[in-house]
Protein backbone atom coordinates (compact mmCIF):
# COMPACT_ATOMS: atom_id res chain seq x y z
CA UNK A 1 0.00 0.00 0.00
CA UNK A 2 2.86 2.38 0.77
CA UNK A 3 4.56 1.76 -2.54
CA UNK A 4 1.39 2.45 -4.42
CA UNK A 5 0.91 5.73 -2.54
CA UNK A 6 4.17 7.18 -3.88
CA UNK A 7 3.52 6.35 -7.56
CA UNK A 8 1.30 9.36 -8.53
CA UNK A 9 3.61 11.82 -6.74
CA UNK A 10 6.66 10.62 -8.59
CA UNK A 11 4.87 10.89 -11.92
CA UNK A 12 3.76 14.43 -11.12
CA UNK A 13 7.28 15.53 -10.21
CA UNK A 14 8.69 14.15 -13.48
CA UNK A 15 6.04 15.95 -15.50
CA UNK A 16 6.75 19.22 -13.69
CA UNK A 17 10.46 18.92 -14.30
CA UNK A 18 9.96 18.22 -17.97
CA UNK A 19 7.69 21.24 -18.33
CA UNK A 20 10.07 23.73 -16.70
CA UNK A 21 11.88 26.23 -18.95
CA UNK A 22 15.44 25.50 -19.95
CA UNK A 23 16.82 28.25 -17.64
CA UNK A 24 14.95 26.92 -14.67
CA UNK A 25 16.28 23.48 -15.27
CA UNK A 26 19.80 24.84 -15.46
CA UNK A 27 19.37 26.46 -12.06
CA UNK A 28 18.42 23.18 -10.47
CA UNK A 29 21.66 21.56 -11.47
CA UNK A 30 24.21 21.84 -8.76
CA UNK A 31 27.64 22.91 -10.01
CA UNK A 32 30.40 20.40 -9.59
CA UNK A 33 33.48 21.64 -7.79
CA UNK A 34 36.37 22.41 -10.16
CA UNK A 35 39.43 20.29 -9.79
CA UNK A 36 42.39 22.02 -8.22
CA UNK A 37 44.64 23.92 -10.71
CA UNK A 38 48.27 23.00 -10.73
CA UNK A 39 49.41 26.04 -12.77
CA UNK A 40 50.08 29.44 -11.23
CA UNK A 41 47.26 31.92 -11.53
CA UNK A 42 47.63 34.25 -14.49
CA UNK A 43 47.47 38.03 -14.27
CA UNK A 44 44.36 39.66 -15.55
CA UNK A 45 44.57 40.42 -19.27
CA UNK A 46 44.21 44.07 -20.16
CA UNK A 47 42.35 45.04 -23.32
CA UNK A 48 44.94 45.58 -26.10
CA UNK A 49 45.05 48.97 -27.76
CA UNK A 50 45.02 48.67 -31.58
CA UNK A 51 48.37 49.73 -33.11
CA UNK A 52 48.20 52.75 -35.39
CA UNK A 53 48.33 52.02 -39.09
CA UNK A 54 51.37 53.70 -40.67
CA UNK A 55 50.94 54.91 -44.22
CA UNK A 56 53.87 54.52 -46.61
CA UNK A 57 55.42 57.85 -47.58
CA UNK A 58 54.31 59.11 -50.95
CA UNK A 59 56.98 58.41 -53.54
CA UNK A 60 57.97 61.24 -55.87
CA UNK A 61 56.88 60.74 -59.46
CA UNK A 62 59.48 59.07 -61.59
CA UNK A 63 60.51 61.55 -64.28
CA UNK A 64 60.04 60.41 -67.82
CA UNK A 65 63.25 59.98 -69.77
CA UNK A 66 64.36 63.17 -71.50
CA UNK A 67 63.98 63.33 -75.26
CA UNK A 68 67.39 63.42 -76.99
CA UNK A 69 68.39 66.88 -78.20
CA UNK A 70 69.89 67.53 -81.63
CA UNK A 71 71.14 70.72 -83.38
CA UNK A 72 68.30 72.88 -84.63
CA UNK A 73 69.71 73.01 -88.14
CA UNK A 74 69.38 69.24 -88.59
CA UNK A 75 65.60 69.39 -88.17
CA UNK A 76 64.72 72.47 -90.26
CA UNK A 77 64.27 72.45 -94.04
CA UNK A 78 63.97 75.80 -95.84
CA UNK A 79 62.74 76.14 -99.43
CA UNK A 80 62.73 79.92 -100.06
CA UNK A 81 60.83 79.86 -103.37
CA UNK A 82 60.33 83.45 -104.53
CA UNK A 83 60.89 84.91 -101.04
CA UNK A 84 64.15 86.32 -99.66
CA UNK A 85 64.33 83.70 -96.89
CA UNK A 86 67.82 82.38 -96.12
CA UNK A 87 68.27 79.21 -94.13
CA UNK A 88 71.19 80.26 -91.90
CA UNK A 89 69.71 83.67 -91.19
CA UNK A 90 66.34 82.12 -90.29
CA UNK A 91 67.97 79.50 -88.05
CA UNK A 92 69.80 82.22 -86.08
CA UNK A 93 66.52 84.08 -85.50
CA UNK A 94 64.65 80.91 -84.43
CA UNK A 95 67.46 80.01 -82.00
CA UNK A 96 67.26 83.50 -80.46
CA UNK A 97 63.51 83.22 -79.89
CA UNK A 98 63.87 79.68 -78.45
CA UNK A 99 66.90 80.78 -76.37
CA UNK A 100 68.62 77.55 -77.43
CA UNK A 101 70.04 76.06 -80.61
CA UNK A 102 68.81 72.50 -80.05
CA UNK A 103 65.40 70.79 -80.35
CA UNK A 104 63.87 67.39 -79.58
CA UNK A 105 65.09 64.67 -81.90
CA UNK A 106 61.56 63.96 -83.19
CA UNK A 107 60.79 67.56 -84.24
CA UNK A 108 60.55 68.29 -87.97
CA UNK A 109 60.12 71.79 -89.47
CA UNK A 110 59.59 72.54 -93.15
CA UNK A 111 59.46 76.12 -94.45
CA UNK A 112 58.20 76.71 -97.98
CA UNK A 113 58.09 80.05 -99.78
CA UNK A 114 55.55 80.45 -102.55
CA UNK A 115 56.94 79.79 -106.02
CA UNK A 116 55.64 83.10 -107.41
CA UNK A 117 54.46 85.28 -104.52
CA UNK A 118 57.50 86.55 -102.60
CA UNK A 119 55.29 87.71 -99.70
CA UNK A 120 53.67 84.36 -98.85
CA UNK A 121 55.30 81.68 -96.68
CA UNK A 122 53.94 78.37 -95.34
CA UNK A 123 55.61 76.17 -92.73
CA UNK A 124 54.76 72.96 -90.88
CA UNK A 125 55.93 71.66 -87.50
CA UNK A 126 55.61 67.96 -86.64
CA UNK A 127 56.56 66.09 -83.45
CA UNK A 128 56.97 62.33 -83.75
CA UNK A 129 54.00 60.63 -85.35
CA UNK A 130 51.60 63.47 -84.50
CA UNK A 131 49.74 65.29 -87.21
CA UNK A 132 51.89 68.19 -88.50
CA UNK A 133 50.58 71.66 -87.74
CA UNK A 134 50.60 74.12 -90.62
CA UNK A 135 50.95 77.91 -90.48
CA UNK A 136 50.57 80.29 -93.40
CA UNK A 137 51.89 83.87 -93.41
CA UNK A 138 50.31 85.84 -96.23
CA UNK A 139 51.13 89.44 -97.18
CA UNK A 140 54.47 89.23 -95.39
CA UNK A 141 56.45 92.46 -94.94
CA UNK A 142 58.56 93.60 -97.87
CA UNK A 143 61.60 94.27 -95.70
CA UNK A 144 63.64 91.06 -95.56
CA UNK A 145 64.71 91.48 -91.92
CA UNK A 146 61.09 91.82 -90.74
CA UNK A 147 60.10 88.76 -92.78
CA UNK A 148 62.79 86.65 -91.10
CA UNK A 149 61.73 87.95 -87.67
CA UNK A 150 58.03 87.18 -88.27
CA UNK A 151 58.61 83.67 -89.64
CA UNK A 152 61.20 82.82 -86.94
CA UNK A 153 58.89 83.91 -84.10
CA UNK A 154 56.00 81.86 -85.47
CA UNK A 155 58.22 78.78 -85.87
CA UNK A 156 59.59 79.12 -82.32
CA UNK A 157 56.09 79.35 -80.85
CA UNK A 158 54.94 76.35 -82.87
CA UNK A 159 57.92 74.26 -81.71
CA UNK A 160 57.26 75.14 -78.06
CA UNK A 161 53.59 74.23 -78.51
CA UNK A 162 54.51 70.89 -80.10
CA UNK A 163 56.77 69.81 -77.24
CA UNK A 164 54.58 71.15 -74.42
CA UNK A 165 52.84 68.78 -72.00
CA UNK A 166 49.58 67.49 -73.46
CA UNK A 167 47.74 68.49 -70.26
CA UNK A 168 48.97 72.04 -70.42
CA UNK A 169 46.73 74.60 -72.10
CA UNK A 170 47.58 74.93 -75.79
CA UNK A 171 49.72 77.85 -76.86
CA UNK A 172 47.70 80.26 -78.92
CA UNK A 173 49.70 81.52 -81.87
CA UNK A 174 49.36 85.22 -82.68
CA UNK A 175 47.68 86.21 -85.90
CA UNK A 176 49.53 87.46 -88.96
CA UNK A 177 49.10 91.14 -88.08
CA UNK A 178 50.71 90.59 -84.68
CA UNK A 179 53.62 88.74 -86.25
CA UNK A 180 54.20 91.45 -88.83
CA UNK A 181 54.01 94.23 -86.27
CA UNK A 182 56.45 92.75 -83.77
CA UNK A 183 57.57 95.59 -81.50
CA UNK A 184 61.23 96.35 -82.08
CA UNK A 185 62.25 96.12 -78.37
CA UNK A 186 60.96 92.53 -78.22
CA UNK A 187 63.43 91.36 -80.86
CA UNK A 188 66.82 90.14 -79.58
CA UNK A 189 69.48 92.82 -79.47
CA UNK A 190 71.04 93.56 -82.86
CA UNK A 191 74.73 92.80 -83.20
CA UNK A 192 76.89 92.83 -86.31
CA UNK A 193 80.55 91.80 -86.34
CA UNK A 194 82.41 91.63 -89.65
CA UNK A 195 85.86 92.02 -91.17
CA UNK A 196 86.96 93.18 -94.62
CA UNK A 197 90.06 93.00 -96.82
CA UNK A 198 90.25 95.41 -99.75
CA UNK A 199 92.42 96.28 -102.70
CA UNK A 200 92.75 100.03 -103.30
CA UNK A 201 93.63 102.52 -105.99
CA UNK A 202 94.03 106.25 -105.39
CA UNK A 203 94.57 109.42 -107.34
CA UNK A 204 95.69 112.67 -105.75
CA UNK A 205 96.41 111.09 -102.38
CA UNK A 206 100.02 110.67 -103.56
CA UNK A 207 101.56 112.29 -106.65
CA UNK A 208 99.94 110.35 -109.49
CA UNK A 209 97.98 107.09 -109.37
CA UNK A 210 98.89 104.76 -106.48
CA UNK A 211 97.92 101.21 -105.56
CA UNK A 212 97.44 99.82 -102.09
CA UNK A 213 95.52 97.58 -99.71
CA UNK A 214 93.43 97.90 -96.57
CA UNK A 215 91.71 95.96 -93.86
CA UNK A 216 89.10 96.74 -91.23
CA UNK A 217 86.85 95.39 -88.50
CA UNK A 218 83.16 96.37 -88.49
CA UNK A 219 80.97 96.52 -85.40
CA UNK A 220 77.27 97.42 -85.33
CA UNK A 221 74.84 97.63 -82.41
CA UNK A 222 72.08 99.22 -84.51
CA UNK A 223 70.94 98.08 -87.98
CA UNK A 224 71.51 101.56 -89.41
CA UNK A 225 74.89 102.38 -87.83
CA UNK A 226 78.35 100.78 -88.28
CA UNK A 227 81.59 101.55 -86.47
CA UNK A 228 84.84 100.66 -88.23
CA UNK A 229 88.51 100.52 -87.32
CA UNK A 230 91.14 99.67 -89.91
CA UNK A 231 94.43 100.41 -91.61
CA UNK A 232 95.51 101.28 -95.15
CA UNK A 233 98.66 101.35 -97.26
CA UNK A 234 99.06 103.18 -100.56
CA UNK A 235 102.32 103.64 -102.46
CA UNK A 236 103.97 104.69 -105.74
CA UNK A 237 107.44 103.90 -107.10
CA UNK A 238 109.86 105.16 -109.76
CA UNK A 239 108.25 108.60 -110.07
CA UNK A 240 110.24 111.34 -111.76
CA UNK A 241 110.55 115.02 -110.97
CA UNK A 242 110.73 117.02 -114.15
CA UNK A 243 113.55 115.99 -116.50
CA UNK A 244 115.92 114.88 -113.74
CA UNK A 245 117.41 111.43 -113.98
CA UNK A 246 116.64 110.48 -110.40
CA UNK A 247 113.36 108.97 -109.18
CA UNK A 248 111.48 108.81 -105.91
CA UNK A 249 108.97 106.59 -104.19
CA UNK A 250 106.26 107.65 -101.75
CA UNK A 251 103.90 105.80 -99.46
CA UNK A 252 101.27 106.45 -96.83
CA UNK A 253 100.67 104.00 -93.97
CA UNK A 254 97.73 105.09 -91.84
CA UNK A 255 95.03 103.91 -89.49
CA UNK A 256 91.45 105.05 -89.95
CA UNK A 257 88.22 105.20 -87.98
CA UNK A 258 84.87 105.32 -89.81
CA UNK A 259 81.32 106.07 -88.75
CA UNK A 260 78.80 104.83 -91.34
CA UNK A 261 75.05 105.24 -91.70
CA UNK A 262 73.51 102.17 -93.36
CA UNK A 263 70.46 101.95 -95.58
CA UNK A 264 68.72 98.83 -96.87
CA UNK A 265 68.70 98.72 -100.66
CA UNK A 266 67.56 95.63 -102.52
CA UNK A 267 66.83 92.48 -100.41
CA UNK A 268 70.52 91.52 -100.49
CA UNK A 269 72.21 94.91 -100.68
CA UNK A 270 73.24 97.64 -98.22
CA UNK A 271 74.21 101.22 -98.96
CA UNK A 272 76.41 103.18 -96.55
CA UNK A 273 77.49 106.80 -96.19
CA UNK A 274 80.70 107.15 -94.16
CA UNK A 275 82.84 109.80 -92.51
CA UNK A 276 86.43 108.87 -91.65
CA UNK A 277 89.43 110.17 -89.79
CA UNK A 278 92.90 109.04 -90.96
CA UNK A 279 96.23 109.33 -89.16
CA UNK A 280 99.59 107.93 -90.27
CA UNK A 281 102.98 108.64 -91.87
CA UNK A 282 103.82 110.13 -95.28
CA UNK A 283 107.19 108.82 -96.39
CA UNK A 284 109.30 109.74 -99.46
CA UNK A 285 112.56 108.15 -100.59
CA UNK A 286 114.82 109.43 -103.37
CA UNK A 287 116.79 107.20 -105.73
CA UNK A 288 119.58 108.31 -108.06
CA UNK A 289 120.08 111.74 -106.56
CA UNK A 290 123.29 112.98 -104.97
CA UNK A 291 122.54 112.71 -102.18
CA UNK A 292 119.18 110.83 -101.99
CA UNK A 293 117.16 111.55 -98.90
CA UNK A 294 114.53 109.61 -96.96
CA UNK A 295 111.91 111.74 -95.22
CA UNK A 296 108.92 110.71 -93.06
CA UNK A 297 106.31 113.06 -91.61
CA UNK A 298 102.93 112.77 -89.90
CA UNK A 299 99.94 112.65 -92.21
CA UNK A 300 96.40 113.57 -91.17
CA UNK A 301 93.28 113.58 -93.33
CA UNK A 302 89.51 113.29 -93.24
CA UNK A 303 87.43 111.28 -95.66
CA UNK A 304 83.86 111.29 -96.92
CA UNK A 305 82.60 108.33 -98.87
CA UNK A 306 79.90 105.93 -99.98
CA UNK A 307 79.89 102.15 -100.13
CA UNK A 308 77.69 99.44 -101.58
CA UNK A 309 77.63 95.89 -100.17
CA UNK A 310 76.04 92.98 -102.04
CA UNK A 311 75.39 89.75 -100.16
CA UNK A 312 76.67 86.65 -101.97
CA UNK A 313 76.29 84.22 -99.04
CA UNK A 314 75.01 84.30 -95.46
CA UNK A 315 78.60 84.94 -94.30
CA UNK A 316 80.03 86.93 -97.23
CA UNK A 317 79.44 90.32 -98.91
CA UNK A 318 81.31 92.06 -101.71
CA UNK A 319 81.93 95.76 -101.00
CA UNK A 320 82.78 98.61 -103.36
CA UNK A 321 83.60 102.03 -101.87
CA UNK A 322 84.58 105.49 -103.06
CA UNK A 323 86.19 108.02 -100.68
CA UNK A 324 87.16 111.64 -101.12
CA UNK A 325 90.34 112.18 -99.05
CA UNK A 326 91.10 115.68 -97.74
CA UNK A 327 94.58 116.01 -96.16
CA UNK A 328 95.00 118.72 -93.55
CA UNK A 329 98.41 119.73 -95.02
CA UNK A 330 99.57 120.01 -98.62
CA UNK A 331 102.68 118.03 -99.60
CA UNK A 332 105.45 119.09 -102.00
CA UNK A 333 108.23 116.80 -103.21
CA UNK A 334 111.12 118.79 -104.70
CA UNK A 335 114.81 118.70 -105.53
CA UNK A 336 117.51 121.23 -104.66
CA UNK A 337 120.90 121.80 -106.19
CA UNK A 338 124.22 121.71 -104.41
CA UNK A 339 123.82 125.31 -103.41
CA UNK A 340 120.40 124.74 -101.85
CA UNK A 341 118.37 126.38 -104.59
CA UNK A 342 115.04 124.74 -105.43
CA UNK A 343 114.71 123.02 -108.77
CA UNK A 344 111.85 120.86 -110.03
CA UNK A 345 109.06 119.69 -107.74
CA UNK A 346 105.88 117.60 -107.53
CA UNK A 347 102.93 118.89 -105.55
CA UNK A 348 100.29 116.65 -104.03
CA UNK A 349 96.79 117.93 -104.76
CA UNK A 350 94.52 119.30 -102.04
CA UNK A 351 92.06 116.41 -102.42
CA UNK A 352 92.33 112.84 -103.59
CA UNK A 353 90.05 109.97 -104.53
CA UNK A 354 90.36 106.47 -103.06
CA UNK A 355 88.54 103.47 -104.58
CA UNK A 356 88.44 100.11 -102.74
CA UNK A 357 86.87 96.73 -103.45
CA UNK A 358 86.97 93.44 -101.56
CA UNK A 359 85.16 90.79 -99.50
CA UNK A 360 83.38 91.44 -96.19
CA UNK A 361 83.24 88.40 -93.87
CA UNK A 362 80.35 88.11 -91.39
CA UNK A 363 81.31 86.70 -88.01
CA UNK A 364 77.91 87.45 -86.43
Amino acid sequence: MRKMGHGPWVVGVLVAVLCLPEASRAQTVKPQPAPPQTAAPTAPVEQATPAPVLEAPEQPPVPSPATPQVPLGTRVEVLPGASCLERERLLRRVARWLERDTVDDDIRVRVQGDARDEYEVVFTVQKGANQPSERRIADAPEECGQLHAAVALSIALAIDAAIADAKAPPVELPDDDTLVEVPEPEEPAYLRVAGALTGQASSGVLPGVALGAGGRVELGFLPWLDLRAGAMLTAINDERIGSLSGTFSAEIVAGRLDLCAAFDGAPKARLLACAAGMLGRFRTTGQGFSPSQDQSEAWLAVGLGVEAQVETAAWLDIALSLDVVLPTARRTIQTVDTEGDQEDKRVVTKAGVLVAVGPVFHFF
